[in-house]
């Protein structure tokens, strides 16, 4: 017998006569006899070449997902806070639907719309205060070893800033 994925749960002996019982009633969709395979061709012999071509396009990898007809999702980069990353990777598959989900359920409860103000907790603004797009302290580009065109950054304002 070869070796199962951990999980997987084998039937017992009625339940596997039951299961057979139903593969032979099932005159739709018989279970294949020697007869069966030695009848079968390859797809090659079967289909057409341009049929088969087509086939051959759609096949994927094991776990590789076709495109998207109408793509529902934007493909970003976020940095989460480690606990938060362990506690849904711990969850199990699907942990990163299930950050959208939260994300989903956190727009929804405070009905954001784009372009409008966004409360949120930041070390440069201070507690709960409202930020517009657009809005805040203005970085220059931060060059090579942190050397900025007017002065050196540090603690996210230009060294040059007035207080």
């Amino acid at each position: 017998m070869p070796k199962l994925k951990p999980g997987t749960r084998v039937p017992t002996l009625k339940e596997d006569v039951a299961i057979n019982a139903g593969i032979k009633a099932d005159r739709d969709n018989p279970e294949w006899n020697d007869a069966d395979f030695a009848r079968a061709k390859p797809a090659v012999e079967f289909f057409d070449a341009k049929t088969m071509a087509a086939l051959v396009t759609l096949k994927r990898r094991p776990g590789e997902r076709g495109p998207q007809k109408t793509p529902t999702k934007e493909r970003i980069s976020i940095r989460l806070s480690h606990d938060v990353v362990e506690t849904f990777r711990a969850s199990g598959e699907g942990w990163q639907t299930r950050i959208d989900e939260a994300l989903r359920d956190y727009v929804a409860k405070r009905s954001v719309t784009p372009g409008a103000p966004v409360r949120r907790r930041s070390a440069r603004a201070g507690r709960g205060s409202v930020i517009r797009k657009g809005a805040g302290p203005s970085l220059p580009h931060v060059g090579h070893r942190g050397v900025a065109g007017s002065g050196t950054v540090r603690g996210g304002r230009d060294s040059n800033d007035d207080p």
